[in-house]
């Protein structure tokens, strides 16, 4: 899902699999759900994935669905390697 949505060149991690409905929970900071309105025209229980782009201390976080689509999460800045899963931002 990763390759297709962001392309191969841009996928540093993949993973885990997950369902749309887990994709629009996804709080990043205190309260904020970039996701919230996410792929209104597909169920909860589609399947999903989040996805990290990036190189050189600098990542993008993505929530993809199975047919290619993207929304970002989050960035992180000044880190040695991706993040992986679900992005965990205090």
């Amino acid at each position: 899902m990763c390759a297709l949505a962001l392309g191969t060149a841009r996928v540093a991690s993949a993973g885990p699999v997950t369902t749309i409905g887990e994709i629009r929970s996804t709080r990043v900071g205190p309260g904020f759900a970039p996701a919230k309105d996410a792929f209104p025209e597909m169920p909860a229980t589609a399947p999903a994935s989040y996805c990290w782009a990036g190189e050189d201390g600098v990542f993008w976080s993505f929530g993809v669905t199975d047919d290619g689509q993207k929304i970002q999460l989050t960035g992180i800045h000044g880190i040695g390697r991706a993040p992986a899963g679900r992005p965990v931002i205090p």
